[in-house]
C-alpha cells in the first residue's frame, strides 16, 4: 500500500486553478458585457421591451454572474476538503500497513482495542492480506473527526513534531467546507481567500508526505524535491542540469 501526496497535490492544484480561471472571467468586464450584449430582451408577446425594463435585467444577469464567484468559492473549498480527507485516509492505510504494531488502537471487536474475529482472520489467504484488510479498517477510524487532530494524530504516531500554526488554519478550512455542506451558507471570500485556502491545504498533505517520506512508508514523494523545468533552445532541462 502506498501513499501518493503528488496526486493529491495535484488534485488541489487543479481546484485552485480552475477557480482562479473564473475569477479571472467573471473580473473581465469586456467578457462580461460581449456575454450579455448576446441576450435578446423580448417580452412574453414578443415585444420589445422598454429600455429601463432591459436595463435592470442586464443588471440582474450582472449580479448573477458576479455571485458565481461566491457558489464556486464554497464548491472548491468543498473540493480542496474532500483531496485532503482522501489523502489522509490513504496515508493511514499506507501507514499501518507498514506498521501493523500500531493497529492496536484503531481496530476492536466488540468494543475491545486490538481485537479481530477469528473468522476474519480464517478467510485471510496470508498474513499479508490480513494486515491490509486491517489497515483500511484502522485508517477510517483515524481518519475520522476534526482536521487538526487527524494530523496530531499522525504525529504522535510517527513522533514527528507538528506546526501548532497549522491546527488552527486548517481548523477555519474545515469549518468553512461544514458551512457549505451543512448549513448551505455561501462562500463570502474571493480569490485571495480560495489561494489561503489551497496553501492551508497543500501544507497540510505535504506535512503527511513528509512524514510519511522520513518514516519510509512507500509512496511519491516528489513534492519534496520538485525538479524545476526551464525551456532552452525548445529542450525542456531540469535546473540543476542547465
Amino acid at each position: 500500500m502506498r501513499f501518493n501526496p503528488d496526486y493529491w497535490l495535484g488534485q488541489c492544484l487543479d481546484d485552485f486553478v480552475a477557480f482562479k480561471t473564473l475569477n479571472d472571467l467573471v473580473g473581465d468586464d469586456t467578457a462580461i458585457d460581449s456575454h450579455l450584449s448576446s441576450l435578446v430582451v423580448i417580452s412574453a408577446d414578443g415585444t420589445s421591451v422598454p429600455a429601463e425594463h432591459a436595463e435592470q435585467i442586464r443588471n440582474h444577469q450582472i449580479t448573477g454572474v458576479k455571485n458565481l464567484i461566491r457558489h464556486f468559492g464554497g464548491l472548491t473549498i468543498v473540493g480542496l476538503c474532500t483531496s485532503f480527507e482522501v489523502a489522509v485516509r490513504e496515508f493511514y492505510e499506507a501507514w499501518f500497513f507498514r506498521y501493523p504494531s500500531q493497529l492496536h488502537e484503531f481496530v476492536e471487536h466488540k468494543s475491545i482495542k486490538g481485537t479481530v474475529p477469528l473468522a476474519e482472520v480464517l478467510r485471510s489467504d496470508s498474513k499479508e492480506s490480513l494486515i491490509k484488510e486491517l489497515a483500511v479498517k484502522a485508517a477510517s477510524n483515524a481518519s475520522q473527526g476534526k482536521y487538526s487532530k487527524i494530523l496530531i494524530r499522525a504525529s504522535t504516531l510517527s513522533k514527528f513534531e507538528f506546526p501548532n500554526d497549522l491546527q488552527d488554519r486548517i481548523s477555519s478550512i474545515q469549518e468553512d467546507r461544514n458551512n457549505t455542506v451543512h448549513e448551505k451558507l455561501p462562500h463570502s471570500g474571493g480569490i485571495k481567500e480560495i489561494s489561503e485556502a489551497y496553501d492551508i491545504v497543500s501544507e497540510a498533505i505535504m506535512f503527511l508526505a513528509d512524514v510519511a517520506y522520513k518514516s519510509g512508508v512507500p509512496g511519491a514523494y516528489s513534492c519534496l524535491n520538485p525538479v524545476e523545468m526551464v525551456l532552452t533552445d525548445m529542450h525542456f532541462q531540469s535546473v540543476s542540469d542547465a
